[in-house]
C-alpha cells in the first residue's frame, strides 16, 4: 500500500492538492486521472501541471464535523464581598498571572476566574451555554450575578483532505459569500497553519440570525486553516452575546458556511 500526494496546479496557478491511497503500482495513474477529472469537472479550468509525491502511511487525512471546542465568556457580578457559593471554597485556587490575581474554579462545565474585587468572573474552556448555566448554579450565589455573556467562540473541523499554500480560491470563495470583508493574516514562521483569514462580519440579516444584530462592525471570524486539512474558526463578538440566547448554535450555521466554502475549494 501505498499513500501518494498528487499536486495539480491549474491554469491560473491554484494549487489543488490530494492524498490517495493506492495498492499497487499499476492503479497510481487511474488515482491521478480519477484527481484530474474531479478537479476539471469542479473548478471549470484546465490543468496546468500534475506533480505526484510519496508520502508516509501514517499521514492520513480523515474528516471530521464542524464542533464548539472552546467557549470563552464573562460573569458581570452585583456588588457583594463574596459571590462564590459556600460548598464551593475548598475548590477555589487561588492564582496569580500576567493578567492579576484570580479566584479559579475549574469544573467540567467550564472554568472560573473571579477578580479580586469581585465585580467579574471570565469564562474559559466551555463548550455549552446550557452547561455554562448549570455550572455557574453550582459555583455562584445567584442574586450575585448579574449577567452572563459569551465574548469568544471556537470551533473546529478536519476537510478529510490536504491543503495546498498555493491555493488562492480559498479567499475567492469566502469573498463571494458577501457577508463582509474578507483580509488576510501573515501567519508567523512557527504558525502550523498556511492560511489565515479575518472575515468581518457586516451582513445586517446575518448579523440578526446570529443573535448579534448589537454588534454591527464589532463581529469578525478569524480562520486558520492546517496543510492537514484542521480549520479553526474563532468568532468574537466584542461586547458580548448573553448565553441564555445560546449562540454557539446560532453562530454555528454561520461557521457552517464558512467551512463548506473552503471545502468547495479545496
Amino acid at each position: 500500500m501505498m499513500v501518494l500526494r498528487i499536486a495539480i496546479v491549474l491554469s491560473n496557478n491554484d494549487e489543488i492538492v490530494r492524498h490517495v491511497t493506492v495498492n499497487a503500482f499499476e492503479n497510481v495513474c487511474a488515482e491521478i486521472s480519477s484527481c484530474c477529472q474531479e478537479i476539471c469537472s469542479r473548478e471549470n479550468t484546465a490543468i496546468r501541471q500534475v506533480t505526484v509525491q510519496s508520502q508516509d502511511t501514517d499521514n492520513i487525512f480523515s474528516e471530521k464535523q464542524l464542533a464548539v471546542v472552546n467557549i470563552c465568556g464573562k460573569i458581570t457580578h452585583t456588588a457583594a464581598s463574596q459571590v462564590h457559593n459556600p460548598g464551593i471554597k475548598p475548590y477555589i485556587k487561588k492564582e496569580v498571572n500576567n493578567f492579576g490575581t484570580t479566584d479559579s474554579v475549574y469544573t467540567r462545565f467550564g472554568n472560573f476566574h473571579t477578580g479580586s474585587s469581585n465585580s467579574c468572573t471570565l469564562i474559559r474552556g466551555a463548550t455549552c451555554s446550557q452547561e455554562i448555566k448549570l455550572g455557574i448554579e453550582h459555583v455562584f450565589i445567584q442574586d450575585c450575578v448579574q449577567d452572563v455573556t459569551a465574548t469568544n467562540i471556537v470551533y473546529n473541523a478536519r476537510l478529510g483532505r490536504a491543503v495546498s499554500a498555493y491555493n488562492k480560491g480559498i479567499k475567492r470563495a469566502i469573498t463571494q459569500l458577501n457577508i463582509g470583508t474578507v483580509s488576510e493574516c501573515l501567519p508567523l514562521e512557527e504558525c502550523m497553519f498556511i492560511h489565515c483569514f479575518k472575515v468581518q462580519i457586516l451582513d445586517i440579516a446575518l448579523l440578526r440570525n446570529m443573535g448579534c444584530s448589537h454588534l454591527t462592525n464589532k463581529t469578525s471570524v478569524r480562520i486558520n486553516i492546517c496543510r492537514t486539512g484542521v480549520v479553526n474558526f474563532f468568532v468574537g463578538l466584542a461586547g458580548g452575546v448573553l448565553i441564555s440566547s445560546a449562540p454557539e448554535k446560532l453562530v454555528f450555521s454561520v461557521c457552517q458556511m464558512l467551512l463548506e466554502s473552503i471545502k468547495g475549494a479545496t
